[in-house]
C-alpha cells in the first residue's frame, strides 16, 4: 500500500504501480501479493469525497478478519480457561498437574483426551505454558506464564540483585556464561512447583543453555551450562576499543570435540 496518493497524477500512479508491482513479484514474497494500492490519505473519513481504494482495503481487511483470524473455540474450553484463571487469582497456584488440569477439564466437560489439546491452544496464545515435548514438564502446567519469567529472571538478573553467598557462582556467569547448579538450584528454590533442574530442561531445549564440562569449578561432578546470552555485549574498557567504534562484542572461542561443527549449529 503507497500512500500519498494526491502528489501523483493518474497516468503517474499507474506507473508506480507497475514499477512497484515489478520489484515485488521478484522478491521472495512475491507470489502472495494480491495487488498494488496508492491510497489518497488527505480524503480519509470524507465520505463521497473519499479515495474509493479505502473502501477495497476495509473489504480486504473486514474479509480476513472474519475468516482467517476468528478461531472458533468450544464453550467448554471457555470454561476451562476461567477456571484456571481463578486458581491463579484466589487459590495462588501458579502450576499445576497434568492430571490436576485434566480434573479441571473434566468438571468443564471436556474430555480427558482432549485436555492436552487445550492447553495447546491456550499455550500458543500465552495464557498458559505447556511443554508436552520436554520430560520434565509433560506432566506439569504454568498457569502464570509471568511468574515463570520472573522466575528465570532470577538467573538472567542485573548484578545489583545477586546474593552475596554465591558472589564467585555469580561472577563466573557474568564474565564466562558458566552457570554451575549450586547457582541455579539457590536462585530457584523458591520456585515452587518446578524443579531446578526442569528450568535448566526448558532452557536447554530452546537453545538458551549448553551442558558443558570445564575446569572453571572446582568440583568437577557439579553440572555445568553455557549461557550465551548473559555474557556481556559490550567492554567498559574504553582504550580497548578500536578508534570509531562504540561497542566491542565479547570474544567467544569454541572447540569442537568431534571435530566437526554442529549440523545447524550457526541457526541456533
Amino acid at each position: 500500500i503507497g500512500s500519498r496518493g494526491d502528489k501523483l497524477r493518474t497516468k503517474k500512479k499507474s506507473k508506480v504501480k507497475a514499477d512497484l508491482r515489478s520489484k515485488l513479484e521478484s522478491a521472495a514474497f512475491g507470489e502472495v501479493v494480491k495487488r498494488v494500492c496508492i491510497i489518497d490519505n488527505t480524503t480519509a473519513g470524507k465520505g463521497e469525497k473519499e479515495d474509493e481504494t479505502y473502501k477495497y482495503l476495509r473489504k480486504e481487511i473486514y474479509e480476513f478478519a472474519s475468516e482467517k483470524l476468528i478461531v472458533k473455540t468450544p464453550v467448554t474450553w471457555v470454561l476451562f480457561r476461567k477456571v484456571l484463571q481463578v486458581l491463579v487469582r484466589q487459590s495462588k497456584k501458579n502450576v499445576v498437574t497434568l492430571e490436576y488440569a485434566c480434573a479441571v477439564g473434566a468438571a468443564s466437560k471436556i474430555n480427558p483426551e482432549d485436555v492436552p489439546i487445550a492447553l495447546m491452544f491456550y499455550h500458543e496464545l500465552g495464557v498458559v505454558l505447556f511443554y508436552p515435548h520436554i520430560e520434565g514438564l509433560r506432566d506439569k502446567v504454568i498457569l502464570s506464564p509471568k511468574w515463570f519469567v520472573d522466575c528465570l529472571g532470577k538467573v538472567l538478573t542485573l548484578p545489583e540483585n545477586e546474593d552475596c553467598e554465591h558472589l564467585q557462582l555469580w561472577k563466573l556467569l557474568r564474565e564466562k556464561g558458566i552457570l554451575v547448579q549450586p547457582l541455579y538450584v539457590a536462585a530457584w528454590k523458591d520456585c515452587e512447583g518446578i524443579d531446578p533442574e526442569e528450568t535448566m530442561q526448558l532452557l536447554v531445549n530452546f537453545h538458551l543453555a549448553a551442558k558443558v564440562k570445564t575446569e572453571e569449578y572446582h568440583d568437577s561432578s557439579v553440572k555445568q551450562f553455557f549461557l550465551p546470552a548473559v555474557l556481556p555485549a559490550f567492554t567498559e574498557d574504553y582504550f580497548s576499543v578500536p578508534p570509531g567504534y562504540h561497542l566491542k562484542a565479547t570474544s567467544l572461542h569454541i572447540t569442537f570435540a568431534t571435530g566437526y561443527v554442529t549440523p545447524g549449529f550457526f541457526i541456533r
